[in-house]
């Protein structure tokens, strides 16, 4: 008698306009490659953006977001990011709750995704995450591009990685921006479908970040606004993910920020960020009502000198160097492992780092292509 592999009824829930993404007929693993159950376009948006809204539980419960590298896996099933090691909050958080979220935005009229995920921090070979982290950089333009080969080889501290590899458990997708009033489309992977699991936490304690610079929130905010970027507002769902979504709109106020914020966020009140681009992030508490949502301010996070000033990235200054090295050591040794080392020559990039540069290439020239996978 032929064994049939094992199946799905569907997509457990599903809200919004039109038909649902099901898991009908297919097995465990596809499944597993969640992407195949997704739309051409959004698993496209997926797998060709780079920098993402990134965010974690901090101990206390407050969801921060920081925009971050985000690089799919060989086989697809995950979606990886990499923290430095010699700034290695965002990897302790999810190793502590793994409930995470991402938000992938690319432009205004293609589709915006929404994800939460299960992290599992992969830090036990270092020297395998500073290859990896190169070869999915190789292709990058801008502040960290490998143009100059000798700063690159001197930049340990900067390409030193912890990963953290993140199972998506629901996806939620609206067709472009203006459509984000609307509820989204969603996708849940079936229950039991999952074991996640980090690899060890490293012994000892932890080091101690360095005293960035920290003014008052609303000196912050004043300045944060004067720099005219986007923000993103982070809160839990019901279900504990953190997860940011894009202001439309935000203003100071005495007590904290005015925002307007899309009607289809998975969210409505609770603890919140306010990041901009991951420079200028305030915490406090979020209330929606009438339209917009007010963020009551409690404080501002410290600023990283290397988000603050993009040139100190792979050229810092003498004193932001010597502090992220002296983390490093620590961290290294923690795990029992040395600092890893710098390639004589530029990796290969990974097929990953292929697609996003192709998609950049082909948006350059306007030659759009979708893969099917």
């Amino acid at each position: 008698m032929r064994r049939q592999a094992r199946q799905f009824s569907g997509c457990p829930e599903y809200v919004g306009v039109g038909i649902a993404h099901r898991t009908f007929g297919k097995t465990m693993e596809q499944i597993m490659r969640y992407l195949e159950c997704l739309p051409p376009e959004v698993r496209h948006v997926i797998r060709s953006q780079l920098v993402v809204q990134y965010a974690t539980v901090s101990a206390a419960g407050v969801p921060i977001d920081t925009p971050t590298g985000v690089f799919t896996s060989e086989d697809l099933r995950t979606l990886d990011i990499a923290t430095g090691l010699a700034y290695p909050a965002k990897a302790e958080r999810a190793r502590n709750n793994p409930k995470v979220g991402l938000l992938i935005e690319k432009g205004e009229n293609e589709p915006v995704v929404s994800i939460a995920g299960l992290a599992s921090v992969r830090d036990s070979d270092l020297q395998a995450n500073l290859d990896r982290y190169m070869a999915e950089s190789a292709l990058v333009t801008g502040k960290t591009a490998m143009n100059d080969w000798s700063v690159v080889r001197e930049a340990n501290w900067y390409y030193a990685r912890i990963f953290v590899c993140i199972t998506p458990v629901r996806v939620r997708w609206w067709l472009n921006r203006s459509a984000m009033d609307e509820q989204p489309q969603s996708w849940r992977m079936p229950p039991g479908a999952i074991q996640n699991r980090s690899d060890p936490a490293p012994a000892g304690k932890a080091s101690t970040p360095p005293a960035w610079p920290q003014r008052p929130w609303a000196e912050l905010a004043r300045i944060a606004l004067e720099r005219n970027v986007p923000c993103h507002l982070t809160l839990l769902d019901c279900d504990g993910f953190p997860l940011p979504m894009g202001a439309r709109d935000a203003q100071v106020t005495d007590e904290g920020f005015l925002l307007t914020v899309p009607a289809g966020a998975p969210w409505q009140e609770g603890k919140a960020t306010l990041s901009f681009q991951g420079v200028e992030t305030f915490v406090g508490s979020a209330v929606t009502g009438e339209g917009q949502t007010r963020l009551l301010v409690e404080r501002a996070l410290p600023v990283l000198p290397l988000s603050a000033d993009p040139s100190e990235v792979l050229r810092p200054k003498a004193d932001t160097r010597a502090a992220l090295m002296k983390r490093l050591d620590w961290e290294a040794a923690r795990r029992g492992q040395p600092i890893p080392s710098m390639p004589n020559e530029p990796p290969r990039p990974t097929t990953g780092a292929l697609y996003r540069a192709g998609t950049l290439c082909n948006e350059a020239s306007g030659d759009v292509h979708i893969e099917n996978m």
